[in-house]
Parts: C-alpha cells; structure tokens; sequence
C-alpha cells in the first residue's frame, strides 16, 4: 500500500512486476480528467475512496466505509442561523489551517483570486489577526482575477506574488503526470509547477487555498430538491459515452453526495498533489465540521450564491466592495440587485467575442479571441499559439507508440483527430498517452 503511484510502481519492478493499463480506469480519465469508483490507472492497483478504510487480516483485505457526509438539509434553519452558526465554524476552520503555519514559525500562504471562495479564506485569516500572510494568485495576466486579487491583497497588508500563466503550462505534461501519479488530468493543477519553479516555498507553511468553495452554493444540485444519484455533470469530454454501474451508484442518496465522492475529492483535491512536492495544501471549505453544517442548510439558501452573500454582506461588509469574477460586479451590487454598469460593457463585448469565435469555428480559422475574465483560457493559447499546437502535435506523434493497446490507440487518434474533438479533448488524450508511457508497460 502507498499513496503515490511512483513508489508502487518501484517496488513492482523491484520484484520483477510491472503496471499493466486498466482501460476502465483510463476510459474514465479520458472523458472526465480523473478516476471514478476505487480505480486507478493501472490492473490490481485500487484507490481508497474519501471516508473508507482498509483492514487486514491475515492475508484478507477488507474495505469499510467508516463515514459520509450526509446532505439532507434542516429546514428548520433560518437564514440568519445558518450565517451565525456557519461563520463561527468557518472561522474555526481558517484558523486551523493558519494556526499551524504560525506554531512552527513559517509565513502562511493564500491563493486568491477574483473569486469569492479565497477572497474569504483570506480575509477571515487578516480578521483572526494573522497578518504574517502571502497571497498568491496564478492566471493569465490583465484578467480580473490579477486585478481583483492584487487590489485585496494590498488592502489587507498582505505580501503578494502573482504567477502569469500563459500557454506553456500545456508543456508541462510528463511532469504533472508523474507528479499526480497519473490520477487526474495534467492541467487540472494550472499554474501550481510553474508556482514551485519561480518561489521559493521553504518558509511557508500552509497553503490556504479555495478549492470546493462551490460547495457552499449547492453546485451538484438541480433545483431546490435532491436528486437521484448520478454522474453526468462536468465531464471534461462529450466525445464519448460514460457509464458508471447503477450498483456503483446505489451507495450515494443524491446527485450532489455522487459528485463530492467522485468529482470534486478525486479531481479537484488532487490538483494539490502537485504543490505536494514542497508544502501542505489545505482547504476551510473541507474542515469536516464546516462541511458537515454546510449540508444542513437548506438548499433554497445555498442556491444562488444567496447564504454566501449574505454571509459576505452582513459579516465582513468590506469585503463585498470588490469585483467578484463570476457575476463581473461588487458582490454587493449582486446582493443588493443593483445594476453594474462596467458589467452591462463587458456583456456587450463579449457577446460580440462569442459571436466571433463561432464565425471563426464554422469558417475552419484557428482564432480563438480571449475573454478578459477567463481565468484559464486553454482554447485561446493552443488556437492562437502556432508553437503550442506544434508541441501538442508533436508529443500526440512521438508518444503514441506507448499505447500498448491497439484497440485503445484506435480510440485516443480518433478523438485527437474527430471532427467534433475540442482543445479539452486533444489535452486529455496526450494527458493519456502520458499516463502509459510513465508508468504501464
């Protein structure tokens, strides 16, 4: 047992064994840029699934699930409840993470960016009286992320490092791979490695991050009702058909406790394994005492970003002055319903861009004009950059051969190449094609 594919695979070849490629597992990569159920990449090699244990005896291994999170709301609750109840724990939860960066003498560290999810993390932090505090932001420069975070980060006497992305983060794809043991999609962790090469992390501590915010705002639901469990939300890829066994299925209530288990554990959590390499990676918005009380809210107030703002609006007014990156407007115009009017311009551009791209599309012309507010524009750098698509032309043709499979093979040229096949589709193949050549023979 390990919890990193390269010591697995080490050991295998010590003994004179070696990885063999599960194609359900990789079919699920393919389409969803992580794994599902308890499968890895590779035959015989099995995942612990979040709130599950192993047991041995003798030569028996026996897996247990020794907790889930439960999702059925108290409709008792008020709004008011929820916001006393759920600051108290969140507030518990930041200091968590800061409290340690501070016993051992390191500077505690925050991604932020434009979104609500960090901006919150961050700014609880300052009100808890940690000011020792660097924000980091990674994105394409000039976007509002940049903008917003640098602006916060200057208000609360923060240290601040912005990381520029730009296209060559789709080059760093045998380092990721390697780095995440292959589990998830190489470009799930963005900006992290190009983060690691260009500071210097041996005074931080922590690293604060957003990561499943969205969990606050009812993301995995439809309506203000549960849902029967499945999997259908968010695939990177339509390009082919994905299954999961309703017998797989039956163990979750609901649509949303399916994708906490299956999607935002196993896809977004792991975008940290990266950073792995020098620091710890921790989120507020996981503290299982916080997560716990979120799924109690009811869902009307978790809906439409409502309990956040309100939350935002009534306990840390100041925070609600800036832009928020989703809505492109002050979160309390957006709480307070009050028109925006760089917003109204920015809608007219960009419908103008969308209009553009889709001419450019159904012309054939390889032009993808960037949205100012595209926090990882993945389209734009591999349209608009001839090297780019060189590169991930190239890797496509020199690679290939390290699919065994021949069957399989057939299946990633035909959505490199597929007439319908995307820039998402074309990453996810090479992420593949990286995978076997890594780590399967």
């Amino acid at each position: 047992m390990a919890s990193h594919i390269s010591f697995i695979k080490n050991e295998l070849n010590k003994n004179g064994a070696a990885l063999k490629g599960n194609l359900e597992g990789l079919n699920e990569l393919l389409v969803t840029g992580s794994l599902l159920q308890d499968h890895t990449p590779f035959e015989e090699v099995y995942r612990i699934t979040a709130g599950c244990m192993v047991t041995i005896k003798g030569m028996e291994l026996k897996k247990q699930r020794y907790h889930t999170f439960c999702n059925v709301p108290e409709h008792d609750l008020t709004m008011e409840e929820c916001i006393e109840k759920g600051d108290v724990l969140f507030r518990q939860a930041v200091d968590r993470i800061f409290q340690k960066s501070r016993e051992y003498g390191y500077q505690a560290e925050c991604d932020l960016s434009g979104g609500l999810d960090s901006r919150m993390a961050a700014w609880v932090a300052h009100d808890l009286g940690y000011h020792n505090i660097l924000n980091m932001c990674y994105c394409a420069p000039g976007n509002i992320d940049h903008m917003v975070s640098r602006k916060i980060a200057a208000d609360l006497g923060n240290d601040y490092h912005f990381v520029p992305m730009d296209g060559d983060i789709l080059k760093d794809i045998e380092k990721k791979v390697f780095l995440t043991g292959g589990q998830v999609d190489y470009i799930v962790s963005t900006g992290a490695l190009k983060g690691l090469e260009n500071y210097d992390f041996s005074n931080i501590g922590i690293c604060c991050t957003g990561l499943l915010g969205e969990i606050q705002n009812a993301y995995w639901t439809e309506g203000e009702e549960h849902t029967k469990a499945g999997y259908t939300a968010n695939r990177r890829s339509l390009f082919y058909e994905l299954r999961i066994p309703e017998e797989y299925l039956c163990q979750y209530d609901n649509f949303e406790q399916v994708n906490l288990y299956e999607y935002s554990f196993k896809l977004f959590l792991l975008s940290g394994l990266v950073r792995n390499q020098e620091v710890e990676v921790a989120s507020p918005f996981i503290d299982p005492d916080y997560l716990d009380f979120i799924y109690k809210v009811p869902l009307k107030f978790r809906k439409e970003y409502r309990y956040v703002t309100k939350w935002m609006y009534t306990k840390y007014y100041e925070s609600t002055k800036y832009v928020w990156q989703t809505m492109r407007m002050p979160v309390r115009n957006y709480y307070l319903k009050k028109p925006y009017v760089p917003k109204t311009v920015d809608d007219i551009r960009n419908f103008v861009i969308r209009v553009v791209n889709k001419a450019m599309r159904i012309t054939g012309r390889d032009i993808c004009i960037q949205r100012k507010d595209d926090m990882n524009p993945f389209a734009q750098w591999y349209l608009s950059n001839d090297e780019i698509r060189r590169y991930i032309q190239d890797y496509y043709e020199s690679n290939i051969q390290f699919v065994t499979d021949h069957e399989y093979r057939a299946r990633l040229h035909a959505m490199f190449f597929g007439g319908e096949a995307n820039v998402l589709d074309k990453l996810e193949v090479i992420n593949n094609i990286a995978v076997w050549k890594l780590f399967i023979r």
